[in-house]
């Protein structure tokens, strides 16, 4: 028994499994988007007259399915099928009845030449692929295979109710409901392939408070398609809100004018344009963003690339123009019906093969306004083929094999346009100010898209020795003719992946760009080797104001108001030094103003640094009061310290630096010792040498020197002031260092 519940359990398991990897089948491999009717929104199913998604009714577990209802003979329910491989078999299988003996509906598979631009929602030439007829009244598999003989990417599948009124089954028809469910459209032995792990390289989550411009720059004017909007630069156009970059449309006070292949062209909006170029290329890989677009007939909304090649209309002297340089549209989503509801994404390559434009291209239809909501939009680029999907499902597949413009790095664009050659300048101005909302633009790489992408690398042109550059308003710039200036292509070079030298080219972006004007600008330095693949790399030219020196000019007439005789000789050499250089920056034409603004705070400090001479009136009276007196009346040990500190209060008085401070404590320090004089025990009293007659004095002072020569005391004292006065002079070269 035990056996048999283990044969059993194993059984089921087993079952549940096969029922698991059916449902993941039909999810994996499935092209039909909401191929069970089961989504809430009836995603991708078109309908026609009454034919519609049903609730309620169901094959299987499910709730819903298509119909072509009653009173009816003329309708149909059915999809798009994108991502189709020209020349390839497919298979489809539906679940369908009728509920009337006696009718009859069909399964059909309709192919059509696939360009969507000669077309609005509907084929413009179509031709029958297979047609099955349903008569069970009962849920019953119809299945067959289909092959897409014709140039195609797309057929058209559904369930159609059709009888004319002579028919013999017309009231049979007429009076049915016809029901679908369950469709699974699969290539023939199509192998299931695994999920590739991507690595991120590149993403803005517009998490910040302004546009990173070290990933973004903007595209401002006029620019293509004779659209009625200018790009502009400004917060209102362009910004971040809530992690979301908006690029908003909002109207002009007053039209701009501009001239457009030799006509006037008014511009009557303002918007919003970035583009990665100069700052990310992107080759290989999946490019994604989730955004939220506008409605409102008239706006055109879009996520793209060009070759990164591209001559920008123009502007750049070296590159390729249009469409030779290649252009992606990821995303195009431009209103074109009355009542501004935008449904359609269009998926399409621009390209130059054997000199002539070409482009290919399909199209996304969603049940729901693509304004109500955020979506994903992306591609998927390898060097054989492009996907393009929707919110994860592939809708359609371009086969780039051979097309060398999409071998090459491209640069990434968003914008959105008002007006121009394909919405028409019809706009709805009730929707004003119309959002662009992009919540995430993410660039990642497989390990295989990423070596191939190294691989065109290695190969192109390498350009060396680019660096920014920073010049002053007015600097001129080196032109061909031999003219002198500012050489923007010193020390740069360029090599083939050989090592042959190649010439390069530079060019500011915009063209009109020049150094009379300050901010910055974008420098392209391009090479092309002789296969004609280009190299590029880029650089920031820095155009800065003239510096003011009116604070600077004044600080230098203020100095040289001063008099040398009022400061101490080291704090006024200084400013003599400080005050040379200054002249010279003030003189320069060459420094920048941060030269200078540091110019003015050397010269400041240097002034602040001055330190006026002291005031020695009072120490040269008390040295004077002191030398009057008579050494031989006073004890030797007061005045051998009041004659220590005398040499120093001399040499102090001498010094043509000292400070008022330093006076100020040496005289104290005389004063004290001055008071601290002792009279010798014999109590002699000394006569003024002022009372002395002349006669009496320089007797006197003949006998003080002959004491001083001959006398112990008189050695002892030469001895103290010869000491003295070499500590002090030590003491002054010690605080000078």
């Amino acid at each position: 028994m035990k056996k048999i519940s283990k044969v059993l359990m194993i059984i089921s398991l087993l079952m549940t499994m096969a029922l698991n990897i059916g449902q993941v089948k039909a999810k994996t491999n499935n092209l039909v988007r909401n191929w069970d009717f089961e989504s809430e929104n009836n995603e991708g199913w078109e309908q026609n007259k009454v034919g519609h998604v049903i609730d309620g009714v169901s094959y299987g577990d499910g709730n819903k399915a298509g119909v072509v209802p009653s009173d009816c003979a003329d309708g149909y329910v059915g999809q798009y099928i994108y991502n189709l491989k020209p020349n390839t078999t497919y298979k489809i299988t539906v679940q369908a009845k009728v509920d009337t003996d006696g009718a009859k509906a069909i399964l059909a598979t309709r192919v059509f030449d696939n360009n969507p631009w000669e077309y609005e929602g509907k084929p413009e030439k179509d031709q029958i692929l297979k047609e099955m007829a349903v008569t069970s009244t009962n849920w019953q598999e119809y299945s067959y295979e289909f092959n897409t003989a014709l140039n195609t990417n797309k057929v058209f599948v559904s369930l159609v109710k059709w009888a004319g009124v002579s028919d013999s089954n017309y009231e049979a028809v007429k009076k049915c409901n016809a029901y679908i469910d369950n469709v699974i459209i699969e290539e023939v032995n199509s192998i299931e392939v695994p999920e590739e792990d991507y690595n991120l390289v590149w993403e803005d989550q517009f998490n910040g408070e302004k546009l990173d411009l070290d990933k973004w720059r903007y595209e401002t004017g006029y620019v293509r398609n004779k659209e009625l909007q200018e790009y502009v630069d400004s917060e209102e156009n362009v910004y971040l809100e809530n992690g979301d970059l908006v690029l908003k449309a909002t109207k002009k006070d007053e039209p701009v004018t501009v001239t457009v292949d030799g006509q006037d062209h008014k511009m009557y909006y303002n918007s919003g344009s970035i583009e990665s170029f100069g700052h990310q290329d992107v080759l290989y890989g999946k490019i994604e963003m989730r955004a939220k677009l506008t409605n409102g007939k008239g706006f055109w909304p879009a996520f793209w690339t060009l070759g990164s090649e591209w001559t920008s209309e123009g502007q750049l002297g070296e590159g390729t123009a249009w469409p030779e340089c290649g252009e992606i549209d990821i995303m195009e989503a431009p209103v074109q019906s009355p009542d501004g509801v935008n449904k359609t994404t269009w998926a399409t390559i621009h390209y130059q093969k054997n000199g002539s434009y070409q482009k290919m291209g399909g199209e996304y239809k969603f049940s729901e306004d693509l304004a109500d909501d955020y979506h994903i939009y992306g591609i998927n680029w390898t060097p054989e083929k492009i996907e393009w999907y929707f919110d994860d499902i592939v809708f359609y597949t371009a086969d780039i094999s051979d097309i060398e413009n999409f071998q090459k790095p491209h640069f990434v664009k968003l914008n959105l346009a008002v007006g121009g050659s394909w919405p028409g300048n019809t706009i709805d101005e009730s929707k004003l100010p119309a959002e662009y909302r992009i919540d995430y633009v993410t660039y990642s790489q497989t390990e295989e898209q990423k070596a191939a992408a190294d691989a065109f690398y290695a190969n192109a042109p390498q350009i060396s020795g680019v660096k920014d550059i920073k010049v002053l308003k007015g600097t001129p710039i080196l032109q061909e003719n031999g003219e002198s200036g500012l050489d923007l292509l010193d020390g740069v070079q360029a090599v083939d992946k050989n090592g042959k030298k190649l010439t390069v080219g530079v060019s500011t972006l915009p063209s009109t760009f020049d150094t009379n004007t300050v901010g910055e600008t974008m420098l392209v330095y391009t090479a092309k080797d002789d296969s004609g693949v280009y190299g590029r790399t880029y650089a920031t030219l820095t155009v800065v104001d003239l510096p003011v020196k009116d604070e600077l000019k004044k600080l230098i007439e203020d100095v040289e108001l001063l008099n040398a005789d009022d400061y101490t000789p080291n704090t006024w050499s200084k400013l003599q030094n400080d005050l040379t250089k200054a002249k010279q920056v003030l003189e320069d034409n060459s420094v920048w103003q941060e030269d200078v603004d540091s110019m003015v705070k050397t010269l400041e400090a240097s002034i602040g640094s001055l330190v006026k001479r002291a005031d020695i009136t009072k120490l040269e009276l008390e040295i004077n009061n002191i030398e009057k007196l008579d050494s031989q009346k006073y004890t030797a040990e007061t005045w051998d310290n009041l004659a220590s500190v005398l040499v120093d209060a001399k040499a102090v008085a001498a010094d043509k630096n000292v400070t008022q401070t330093q006076v100020d404590d040496i005289l104290s320090r005389l004063v004290d010792a001055k008071g601290q004089l002792k009279l010798k025990e014999d109590g002699s009293v000394s006569v003024s040498w002022t009372n002395l007659t002349p006669s009496q004095q320089k007797e006197t002072t003949n006998k003080v020197v002959k004491t001083s020569d001959e006398s112990p005391i008189g050695m002892l004292m030469t001895t103290l002031l010869l000491s003295s006065s070499m500590l002090y002079v030590l003491k002054k070269r010690k605080n000078n260092c």
